[in-house]
């Protein structure tokens, strides 16, 4: 597909992820109906319903990709967002810039070829349109979930830090584990109170500042 220098950059993405093929073609036939999710996302017109609609597509494709437990990170970020507590005056859309980056990235590896081929062949396996399309979207979807520190200096979103401590606790991990033997189960305990001593996890909502808990 060519382009022009007049071509709106919805128009762009929505044509090739409704005809395209590549990577645009396996999202298309994993994800029912995702032309009409970018559709949605395009002609949003308020900053409330583009980030509802950005968060709708995100955790769809987040599903896809076997990140659907990092999903409460970017719905977290999301509500900071409403509610103005990211206080970084040069990027304001974080849940929403994320999507168009995740868009813009298949769209890229799909019409350029050098840019696919070196991706191909640093990923080096016989799927690497899959692997590339899980490794993108950690990079892209996920970049920006650092965000649950900000300011919590002020304490204002210690319901973020409060995540942290749930996601990162045993009985998070057992969320998981349901098909494990009883066996299986101790064993992933054992592994887990190995990992929280070795690196000697805190509670970080009980921190009095980022730093305190990054530099433990």
């Amino acid at each position: 597909m060519s382009s022009t220098s007049g071509t709106h950059i919805h128009s762009l993405l929505l044509n090739h992820f409704q005809h395209g093929a590549g990577a645009a073609g396996y999202l298309r036939g994993m994800i029912p109906g995702l032309a009409k999710y970018l559709k949605e996302f395009f002609a949003s017109r308020s900053d409330i319903e583009r980030l509802q609609h950005a968060e709708f597509l995100s955790e769809r494709i987040l599903s896809l990709t076997d990140f659907a437990d990092m999903i409460p990170l970017r719905s977290t970020v999301a509500t900071l967002e409403i509610k103005h507590l990211i206080r970084y005056n040069k990027q304001t859309d974080h849940t929403a810039h994320t999507v168009y980056l995740f868009l813009l990235g298949i769209w890229v590896y799909d019409h350029i070829s050098g840019i696919r081929e070196a991706i191909d062949k640093s990923i080096n396996s016989s799927k690497p349109l899959k692997l590339f399309i899980f490794q993108w979207t950690f990079a892209s979807l996920l970049h920006d979930v650092g965000y649950l520190y900000y300011d919590f200096e002020k304490r204002d979103n210690l319901s973020s830090w409060q995540l942290f401590d749930e996601m990162l606790s045993f009985d998070y991990f057992q969320r998981f584990s349901e098909e494990l033997s009883e066996e299986g189960k101790m064993e992933l305990k054992k592994l887990w109170q190995e990992f929280s001593e070795q690196y000697k996890l805190p509670s970080h909502a009980e921190q009095t500042s980022s730093g305190s808990s990054l530099n433990r």
